[in-house]
């Protein structure tokens, strides 16, 4: 795919640290001060504001969440959690595609964890998780998009939350304007720098 289509070579994460706060970024533009993923502000529940879904529908289209196994950004963004019924599993993702029935915009989710019943692996290429599992799930979007319905009219983008702390020898942007001016918690950060890039392609007739 990176030999055939489009490279993005200067996408960086937009924080310098781990997977949540670049989630909340990609979906909502800020992460509403969050720093890390594994501690949240006590007094933060669910995270409110404008997301990539509300402007999709100011702009007059639709939009779905597809997941794999586990829709985690549904603990997360309020818009997810309060539109339940734009979320949906892999196999209503797989036939929409095939019925050519997908919306203007989809989000897409790997699969986070191991399947104690099939055994099947986490392919969201996390680390320690096996990269091949994640090289065969964008095989299968990939070959899916290509034999449905609507390929000719379709842009896939494939991108990656945080850089899994790999070495680049292209240094972070620094001196961004920060999203807003909620306070960072649990890190003291004001958002103005970047993280290290991550690989982002865009494949698209």
């Amino acid at each position: 795919l990176a030999e055939e289509f489009a490279i993005f070579d200067k996408f960086h994460a937009s924080v310098p640290g781990p997977t949540w706060p670049n989630r909340l970024f990609q979906l909502m533009g800020t992460s509403k001060g969050c720093t890390e993923t594994n501690q949240r502000n006590p007094h933060t529940f669910l995270y409110f504001g404008k997301t990539i879904f509300d402007l999709v529908e100011e702009a007059g289209h639709d939009w779905r969440f597809y997941y794999k196994d586990a829709p985690l950004e549904m603990a997360l963004i309020a818009k997810l959690t309060f539109h339940p019924f734009k979320v949906k599993g892999w196999r209503k993702f797989k036939k929409d595609v095939a019925e050519g029935t997908l919306p203007s915009f989809s989000w897409v989710n790997p699969q986070w964890f191991v399947n104690k019943t099939s055994g099947e692996g986490s392919s969201d290429q996390h680390p320690d998780h096996d990269v091949r599992l994640g090289e065969a799930l964008l095989k299968e979007v990939y070959e899916t998009l290509r034999a449905g319905k609507n390929w000719e009219k379709t842009a896939l983008i494939i991108t990656y939350d945080e850089h899994g702390g790999y070495y680049d020898h292209v240094s972070p942007p620094e001196n961004i304007p920060a999203p807003d001016d909620i306070k960072s918690y649990p890190d003291d950060f004001d958002f103005q720098r970047l993280g290290i890039r991550v690989p982002t392609l865009l494949i698209s007739p």
